[in-house]
């Protein structure tokens, strides 16, 4: 066949991930079908057809791409993508399987004891759930383990546990950003606004310079809790300085609604 000659091979690949690197999904799908056919054990390939196929919510046939890697390269981390499309679909059993599967192979690894101990909590296996977390947290003191225990704990229902742990991740990685979302929405919920706002300002300044997306949601969380507090100033200050760094759309999201005069305000500053 005329793809089996190198030249044309290598031509046909980097027009197929020309087209892919922008989002020209539908005609790069053809193509990388037609290379596969020869180059069966790429897993490149297969990895930039699963990733179109979860584009078009084609699942399964995500899920069969990423098994084919496995086949070809039985100690991939690719589990990871199966049991989270497996948890999307709410296939909690097949999902425990592949977790089962990796476990054996990766022991307690961060990301492992996070997707088994939340596919525990879907199936309604608080025992397991929290045997999972506190294994984990035996296996390596670190801190992904003890955020995986304060999202665990979150949906078993525990606030105390959860919050504690969150703080713990935080003693062991000051730099590890997810438990202050978590902290941030707790306090919010509850009413503790000083403290969100705490949370907060400790996010922003971690977050500048490194992560523009966490500075984003940053100056959200702080406009939206010095509009709490009354300090109009403030607020449409914070949620201005993330209107300049995003697009103008989400502007409305019906979460900030109430300050309708904030792109006016941003654009007339």
């Amino acid at each position: 066949m005329l793809i089996e000659k190198t030249g044309n091979y290598i031509c046909l690949l980097n027009y197929a991930n020309r087209l892919y690197n922008e989002n020209k999904y539908q005609e790069a799908i053809i193509i990388y079908q037609k290379i596969i056919q020869n180059q069966q054990e790429n897993i490149d390939i297969h990895r930039k057809l699963a990733a179109i196929y979860i584009e078009f919510s084609q699942d399964e046939n995500a899920i069969n791409e990423y098994k084919k890697i496995i086949s070809i390269k039985p100690e991939s981390n690719d589990y990871i993508e199966i049991i989270r499309l497996y948890r999307k679909n709410q296939l909690y059993t097949d999902a425990l399987g592949y977790a089962r599967e990796a476990l054996r192979k990766y022991s307690y690894s961060p990301w492992l004891a996070y997707e088994l101990s939340n596919i525990y909590v879907d199936l309604g296996m608080e025992g397991a759930a929290t045997k999972t977390v506190e294994n984990a947290i035996e296996y390596r003191s670190i801190s992904r383990n003890y955020y995986t225990k304060c999202v665990v704990y979150f949906r078993l229902g525990k606030p105390d546990e959860s919050i504690e742990a969150c703080k713990q991740s935080l003693n062991l990685d000051p730099l590890f950003d997810q438990p202050y979302e978590k902290l941030i929405e707790y306090y919010y919920k509850e009413g503790q606004i000083i403290d969100a706002l705490d949370y907060a300002n400790q996010y922003l300044e971690l977050s500048i310079g490194s992560n523009t997306s966490n500075v984003y949601k940053a100056y959200i969380y702080l406009g939206s809790l010095y509009q709490l507090l009354g300090n109009e100033i403030k607020s449409q200050e914070y949620l201005c300085a993330a209107y300049h760094i995003s697009d103008e759309e989400f502007f409305t999201d019906s979460k900030i609604k109430w300050l309708e005069n904030v792109q006016y305000y941003c654009n007339n500053r």
